[in-house]
């Protein structure tokens, strides 16, 4: 090719990718007939908007409702003889300040599921596990309240709300 041609090269990646679904750097504005990925995205999410009052009182819309639910009252943390007592008669462990479990399923897809039926359980009751999906068909979750820095009684009822889905 001549010194100085400004023939655009196509490489591998630029085949793969449509010009109208490129990112647009700072500044550049859109061809004529291009529309924003990001923007069309965002235009279906539904996402509620905060007023002042409730982000200056920390109302925060909760998902499942998509209403602003009042600030939580302060979580009372459990002693070391209520939590072994909350431990006994189950298969959960503690592990520091949390307790963990891991199961074993029948295949990949029903690890999978059983995330899910645990992460819309935890939605409905505002607490919200670690989840690792690891190997093939183990699952395993992770328990503890970040706001108390430690395990109180809410981690338990949602072990046992867990407990029963398998």
């Amino acid at each position: 090719m001549p010194r100085g041609h400004n023939k655009r090269r196509s490489g591998p990646r630029e085949s793969l990718t449509r010009p109208e679904c490129r990112e647009r750097r700072p500044g550049e504005r859109a061809r004529k007939g291009t529309f924003s990925v990001r923007a069309e995205i965002a235009s279906k999410l539904a996402v509620p908007r905060l007023s002042t009052h409730a982000f200056r009182c920390h109302h925060v819309p909760h998902a499942a409702s998509g209403t602003a639910q009042p600030p939580m009252s302060p979580v009372e943390r459990l002693s070391d003889e209520e939590i072994g007592a909350g431990l006994e008669g189950s298969e959960w462990e503690r592990e520091g300040e949390a307790i963990v479990r891991e199961w074993k399923l029948a295949d990949f897809g029903a690890a999978m599921a059983f995330a899910n039926r645990v992460a819309q359980e935890a939605e409905d009751a505002n607490h919200h596990p670690d989840i690792l999906i690891h190997g093939w068909n183990r699952v395993r979750l992770r328990l503890t309240n970040h706001s108390a820095s430690g395990l109180t009684d809410k981690d338990f009822e949602l072990a046992r709300t867990i407990d029963r889905l398998i």
